[in-house]
């Protein structure tokens, strides 16, 4: 082995190249072309490709040592050299590392062990999210909590929706046309992202991209957009779809029931539908730019963060100041009521889930100007 390992900064932009470029199965065939025996098939994705990249610089060195006298450079040569720039990693279009972050093997590592292929960080199918995104998994359980559950305000009680009810239930959830609008969305970020997916992206980059993917599709547009706005004439509640959702919403914040000062429901109207025109279209377009690994993601990712960001606080900060009037059923000025099953769901968990969207958005705010 050489005095200087091969992992030095000079080599990393290198290793993560061919670790992102290749998979490998194929680093491991290269090894056994060039004749190199001295190696581990199952070692990490990482050290086979510094064990490859030792390799052809040995071999490198062997043709430069028996052919001094032919590979000797006049001066002219030199100058030529010496106006060469530096290849950066980050100029290749194809390459974002300071996005992906460092070079995780257990991401990457796709080769059949044994047999059996290692997909224990698999993507899914069409995204580059991972099936345990926690974005994902929150989104699915908040769609499907309405068939299951409603709530008496009258009562302040969370009932369970009897098993008789639930076919009925899933009818009528599932055939609203909303769900439509959702599905257009991720079969657009699918579109012109089915080229990129792959499962050569870090944990942080598909967890940050799931953030944008599932944001988007589901809570700007299925959930805060549709099933919570879309009421600007009504006189009662009701949103432009996902019935059994505005009738929580409802249930959720007074804002909704269209119970509240005209002052009030004016800016739920307009924070709903900025989340539906504008933080959805900034979070697709933040979610492609992830996956192509383009420059311009960073700032379409900060501008769709810091959108959701104001929202979150103009919605809940002027709630919480003032005794959380709206962000309760029940007609007792209280941010901090009694805990039952019903102030659990309707107001802790409502209250808990704008706080996420406060301080998500500023961990990747964070990020986003660590990485530049």
């Amino acid at each position: 082995m050489p005095c200087h390992p091969i992992t030095e900064d000079d080599d990393k932009d290198w290793i993560s190249q061919i670790s992102r470029k290749f998979k490998k199965k194929e680093i491991v065939e290269k090894l056994n072309s060039i004749n190199n025996a001295d190696f581990n098939p199952k070692a990490t994705k990482k050290t086979l490709v510094e064990a490859l990249l030792y390799s052809l610089r040995e071999q490198i060195d062997d043709m430069v040592t028996n052919n001094d006298d032919d590979v000797k450079h006049n001066d002219d040569d030199d100058d030529d050299d010496d106006d060469d720039e530096p290849y950066l990693a980050t100029d290749d279009p194809s390459y974002r590392s300071e996005l992906d972050g460092d070079l995780d093997d257990d991401d990457v590592d796709d080769i059949e062990i044994d047999g059996h292929k290692d997909n224990h960080h698999q993507h899914m199918p069409c995204f580059i999210s991972s099936w345990k995104d926690p974005t994902f998994l929150f989104c699915v359980g908040t769609l499907m909590s309405v068939v299951f559950v409603r709530g008496n305000s009258d009562k302040q009680e969370l009932q369970i929706v009897p098993l008789n009810e639930l076919p009925g239930q899933l009818q009528e959830h599932f055939f609203d046309p909303i769900w439509l609008l959702g599905g257009l969305f991720l079969y657009v970020a699918y579109y012109y992202t089915k080229d990129y997916v792959s499962d050569s992206f870090s944990s942080a980059t598909r967890m940050e991209a799931g953030w944008y993917l599932w944001n988007g599709a589901v809570i700007h547009v299925m959930m805060d957009g549709c099933a919570g706005g879309g009421w600007f004439n009504a006189k009662e509640g009701g949103g432009w779809g996902m019935k059994l959702m505005n009738a929580n919403y409802q249930v959720l914040d007074k804002r909704f029931a269209r119970t509240a000062p005209s002052g009030e429901i004016a800016i739920a109207t307009v924070v709903t539908q900025t989340e539906l025109f504008c933080h959805s279209i900034l979070c697709l377009i933040a979610y492609i730019g992830i996956c192509k690994r383009a420059k311009w993601a960073d700032a379409v990712a900060l501008i769709a963060l810091s959108f959701q960001l104001f929202g979150a606080i103009v919605f809940i900060v002027p709630d919480l100041i003032t005794g959380c009037p709206n962000m309760q059923p029940f007609d007792v000025n209280t941010c901090l009521p009694d805990a039952t099953m019903f102030t659990f769901f309707y107001f802790w968990f409502g209250v808990g889930c704008n706080i996420l969207w406060v301080a998500i958005p500023i961990k990747f705010m964070a990020d986003i100007i660590k990485r530049q």
